[in-house]
């Protein structure tokens, strides 16, 4: 399932020789997930990771709803704070706001070159991942005792990973939103392979209590959808919805 909202407008880009897009806006993933950093890069795209401290939360209460006001959130967190302080050169930390505590901006990059500088229109990029079964949405484990009950509830069954995306593009603030649906079909599990898995450490940071690509995906007898879309970011929507006209722009 997808829903996006639109408008009109090209963004250019040139690509180096190792392949990255160099966007004539610079690009700022508004999330500090590594999964998410490293599928970015996957695709070849240049850019940098701004984390935002602010609590997630949403009144949505509908899978898909919930998914893509959580990631809107996220990226427009990051822009928001990104307009106050007016630039992004150095380390932007204590930002306020009239009539509200603004939380701290965190450079997240690992990177050895300059930070871009502040006259480059920007996309942010926010992104959110939730795990539903029976329509209920199964968050991270608080423990180990939680983290049992969910793989428990997955076991021989069906179920589905959302992952909502949002790009604000400033300073103009017009913003691409939309979701990714995939189907993920997990075998049966005994429970000393539920013990395994919990101590291998893996459920502990993921919705759902696993993750795709780690030691769990031996227990994935399929998906239906975008493998990417449950490890974190669906990557070939992200490319076409954001990035595809790069490919006219270097013939690549």
């Amino acid at each position: 399932m997808r829903r996006e909202t639109e408008f009109s407008g090209q963004e250019g880009a040139e690509t180096d020789r190792r392949g990255e897009f160099r966007m004539r806006r610079r690009v700022i993933l508004a999330s500090a997930s590594p999964r998410r950093r490293e599928l970015l890069a996957r695709i070849g795209v240049d850019f940098d990771v701004l984390v935002s401290e602010s609590e997630e939360r949403t009144e949505e209460s509908q899978p898909s709803k919930v998914v893509v006001s959580l990631a809107r959130g996220k990226a427009h967190a990051v822009a928001d704070m990104l307009e106050s302080a007016g630039s992004l050169s150095g380390e932007i930390a204590g930002l306020t706001k009239p009539g509200a505590e603004r939380p701290a901006l965190k450079w997240a990059a690992e990177r050895s070159e300059p930070k871009p500088d502040a006259e480059r229109p920007a996309l942010v990029l926010g992104a959110d991942t939730i795990v539903v079964l029976d329509g209920k949405i199964l968050g991270k484990p608080r423990d180990a005792s939680a983290a049992r009950q969910m793989l428990r509830s997955l076991s021989g069954r069906s179920h589905h990973v959302l992952t909502g995306v949002c790009g604000i593009y400033l300073p103009e603030g017009r913003e691409k939103v939309f979701f990714e649906e995939t189907e993920v079909m997990v075998d049966t599990l005994s429970d000393a392979e539920i013990e395994a898995y919990l101590a291998s450490g893996e459920p502990f940071d993921k919705a759902g209590s696993y993750g795709i690509q780690g030691i769990f995906s031996r227990h994935v007898r399929g998906i239906i959808g975008d493998y990417f879309n449950v490890v974190g970011l669906p990557l070939h929507r992200v490319y076409k919805t954001f990035f595809a006209d790069v490919r006219d722009a270097c013939g690549c």
